[in-house]
């Protein structure tokens, strides 16, 4: 594909102007054509020139605007890979480090659950042995725990 040409810049004078509401545009034609008739072929001419100059910038921006869309659109795929990919790494490969804790909260549970049950509140001698901790030892921690709990 040959490369494009850089359009031509639009006429000087209306460059500021606001484009013309749709009710307008007769009279607009009209005023331009000075109210002839037949309008001549330098002016038809001439007409067709402005507006093929301002249809070429015209497409330039929206060239422009198409560009910046793509881009836009590919970074939001971008952004959307930097949140979700670590998230899927992470789970894939912290699976065999969480899964000891996660058995550890199973027996917990499961010690526990049948006291939740029944409704008894109980002693911590009622809690059948967590994994490798004993009664005892869970009575010390508690012991402990009240000991430094603060006022």
């Amino acid at each position: 594909m040959p490369p494009r040409k850089k359009a031509p810049e639009p006429p000087r004078g209306e460059e500021k102007k606001q484009l013309p509401v749709v009710a307008d545009l007769k009279e607009l034609s009209q005023k331009r054509m000075g109210n002839v008739s037949n309008p001549s072929l330098s002016e038809i001419k001439q007409l067709l020139e402005t507006s093929i100059k301002w249809n070429e910038v015209v497409y330039d921006r929206v060239e422009k605007l198409n560009r910046h869309f793509r881009w836009m659109h590919i970074a939001g795929w971008f952004k959307l890979l930097i949140v979700v990919l670590p998230l899927i790494l992470g789970t894939v490969y912290l699976i065999p480090y969480i899964e000891p804790t996660m058995q550890l909260y199973r027996d917990l549970l499961s010690n526990v659950s049948p006291l939740l049950r029944s409704g008894s509140a109980g002693t911590i001698q009622e809690i059948p042995s967590i994994g490798s901790l004993s009664p005892e030892s869970l009575q010390q921690v508690l012991e402990e725990m009240q000991k430094n709990k603060r006022p």
